[in-house]
């Protein structure tokens, strides 16, 4: 028998509570408190049974605690070893994120249930992002195995995160669609300070286009795509990037010797990553070093 108990006179937005689990006697009308977990936010029951099917009986839950703008909320899961006669922890106290959706799905066949965790966006006005997606191997103790940047629905962020995986990842073909995607879209929102930030933003993507291009084999698309970029704003932060990017590329074809030009245009130059360095603690850092991505060799 799983009880929640939660303390109705605190003040606190999000109460104290405790998770008790009992298990049954011999004596139908005693139960046998067996595991208790105490928290410091409201609690919610999200699944029991072999969730990892390894033979034990597991339960998992929430701890939730919330502050002026944002709840947090921590997955906790305990595994019952009737061998050492008492609960097991079976995740990490990692397991936390902002806003979450969580669920159990059978993904990875053959090892139970996976743990997915979908959410990451702060209330803040200081901490605009993307949501967040992560998925725990079942076969516990539990281990994040993956992770993926989701975009906002709002938030001009993308340039930078939302086709930044796919480019690390050498995915190039994808990053210079979701590039391009980006130097067309009119639907994005502005959500810092600056008085240009969309236009900077798709410059900076405008640049990334090209060089996903070149990357993808398309050298051509590639200097159309600069060429495009000049003509367009010829007066903006990413026309000098592209150039000096491609001058030393164009002909080489040379990542490594093209982006170390870049890096160091950038450093003499902050505006170039200061315009993706502040959109909130919650987001990735940015600087001259991130401007530019050569392929690992």
């Amino acid at each position: 028998m799983i009880v929640i108990v939660a303390d109705a006179s605190s003040p606190a937005a999000t109460p104290p509570s405790n998770l008790l689990i009992f298990h049954g006697t011999a004596d139908p009308t005693v139960w046998d408190l067996r595991y208790q977990a105490a928290a410091s936010g409201a609690l919610s029951l999200l699944e029991t049974g072999d969730l990892n099917a390894d033979g034990k009986p597991d339960i998992a839950w929430t701890d939730t605690t919330c502050g002026a703008h944002t709840c947090f909320a921590r997955v906790r899961i305990v595994s019952w070893d009737a061998a050492a006669d008492k609960y097991i922890d079976m995740i990490g106290p990692n397991a936390t994120m902002a806003t979450p959706q969580v669920r159990f799905a059978d993904i990875n066949r053959g090892s139970g249930k996976e743990l997915i965790m979908h959410g990451g966006e702060i209330g803040s006005v200081g901490a605009p992002q993307r949501v967040d997606r992560n998925l725990g191997l079942a076969r516990w103790p539990a281990l994040r195995t993956g992770r993926s940047h989701l975009r906002s629905v709002d938030l001009p962020v993308p340039p930078r995160a939302g086709c930044q995986r796919p480019a690390v990842q050498g995915a190039y073909a994808d990053a210079a669609l979701a590039y391009e995607k980006i130097v067309g879209d009119s639907t994005l929102k502005a959500c810092g300070n600056r008085p240009n930030e969309l236009n900077e933003l798709r410059e900076f993507a405008w640049f990334r286009w090209a060089l996903a291009q070149a990357y993808a084999g398309n050298q051509a698309a590639a200097g159309s795509t600069v060429a495009a970029l000049n003509k367009a704003l010829p007066q903006g932060l990413y026309a000098p990037v592209a150039n000096i990017w491609w001058s030393a590329y164009g002909t080489a074809r040379d990542a490594t010797a093209a982006c170390a030009a870049v890096r160091a245009y950038a450093q003499s130059k902050p505006e170039v990553w200061k315009i993706l360095s502040d959109f909130g603690y919650a987001n990735p850092t940015f600087n001259a070093s991130d401007v530019c991505i050569a392929p690992k060799r």
